[in-house]
């Protein structure tokens, strides 16, 4: 691995003795992202679509450029089908919650058992005020998602299937394709949480077939507080506003107002401009380094990690340990609590997560209590994982005392 990708991030230059693998968390923050952003309150701070000013015509053309990144960054035709957001959370509940008015008793919403907390709240909270019924997709032994069960539970009422395009806590990748064409071929929609995917995996709405795919900033190198939805005009124009206020009407009276197309119809008041320029930085940032360049190289840590982990004895993994495990490894310790073995590896500089990561169901799924994950980037290193073991060695043998 060239060792360059980690002077680009100003963290890993600034904290040498940290090993940051809590990725999955949030990604390090490159400098040239950092430089988009704080470009914009030095050089373009003004509001956009709001002002006849040079400043903020300035910066109107290069929000909606990023709109236009976006797009082409995701394969669709449309800038339009593009919608900001302030996360992946934001945007799975803009759309769920649309679906209160759509969604009857007679409705099922299919899910998987590897839900976040994004995309399983939402739902839940759309099928007690709808009355309609929440199926879930099993997984097999090995962790990847049960093909026949998806067939199974995917039929005429089904009216939503959402799901992970890589589990926060396993690392499966889900195939998006097959899991949308399901849906099509019910009449239902596919909703896609691609928050661990957008930074490493093929993203095309032309080749996945997804009617809506979801994700955040700052897990593909960028700032935190901006995300995306990427669809088609028409099914934006379909979900009622989240939010309402300043930016997103046709028109307004005191007595109703009417909505304008998407996307500024999910776009109410001031955005997170300097946020959303930063997100245009970190497409360019991958484009830069490449989809395949950096898949490659996290699958590379990933099948690493699991190699060394597989050689401690008392370890078990929590994934399927292929080529459809990407970018984050969970296990446990025999004998040994998660947060005892994060506290202690914590301090020894190795930055990274233990608990049920947004996904309790999972843990119960799981029949653990938590687990520890380690969970990589483009900056991660094979020395990174040498160290990292080292620690967690020496911390088993203290905690085994």
């Amino acid at each position: 691995m060239d060792t360059s990708y980690k002077k680009q991030f100003p963290f890993c230059v600034k904290h040498p003795e940290v090993v940051y693998l809590d990725s999955a968390a949030t990604s390090l923050t490159s400098q040239s992202v950092i430089d988009a952003v704080s470009l914009y309150y030095t050089d373009h701070n003004a509001n956009i679509h709001r002002g006849e000013h040079k400043t903020s015509v300035e910066v109107t053309s290069l929000y909606e450029g990023v709109r236009k990144k976006v797009a082409s960054f995701c394969d669709i035709d449309n800038e339009n089908g593009v919608v900001f957001t302030s996360g992946t959370t934001h945007g799975l509940n803009l759309i769920a919650s649309s679906f209160e008015s759509i969604l009857t008793s007679n409705d099922t919403i299919v899910l998987t058992r590897a839900e976040h907390h994004a995309n399983l709240l939402p739902w839940q909270r759309v099928a007690k005020k709808t009355g309609a019924t929440i199926r879930f997709i099993e997984l097999t032994d090995e962790y990847a998602l049960d093909i026949d069960s998806a067939k199974a539970v995917i039929d005429s009422s089904t009216k939503i299937v959402a799901f992970p395009y890589i589990s926060n806590v396993l690392g499966t990748v889900f195939p998006v394709q097959t899991l949308s064409d399901l849906a099509h071929s019910v009449g239902a929609y596919s909703i896609v949480d691609g928050a661990q995917a957008a930074s490493s995996m093929n993203v095309s709405q032309k080749e996945l077939h997804y009617d809506a795919l979801v994700f955040s900033s700052h897990k593909m190198y960028g700032p935190t507080g901006v995300g995306v939805i990427v669809s088609s005009p028409s099914f934006l124009d379909m979900l009622i506003p989240y939010h309402v206020g300043g930016g997103m009407i046709e028109k307004a009276s005191y007595d109703e107002f009417t909505p304008s197309m998407s996307p500024t119809r999910h776009e109410a008041g001031t955005p997170h401009i300097a946020g959303v320029l930063g997100l245009g930085a970190a497409i360019d940032f991958i484009n830069d380094v490449s989809k395949d360049t950096i898949h490659a190289h996290i699958a590379m840590i990933t099948r690493y990690a699991c190699e060394k982990l597989d050689a401690l004895p008392g370890i078990f993994i929590y994934g399927t340990k292929n080529d459809t495990q990407i970018g984050v490894v969970s296990f446990t310790v025999e004998g040994v609590h998660h947060y005892d073995l994060a506290t202690l590896l914590d301090k020894q500089g190795i930055a990274f997560r233990s608990g049920h990561h947004c996904a309790e169901p999972l843990m119960g799924y799981l029949d653990v209590s938590g687990v520890n994950r380690f969970s990589f980037g483009i900056y991660s290193t094979k020395e990174d994982v040498d160290v990292a073991f080292v620690a967690l060695e020496k911390s088993i043998e203290m905690l085994h005392l």
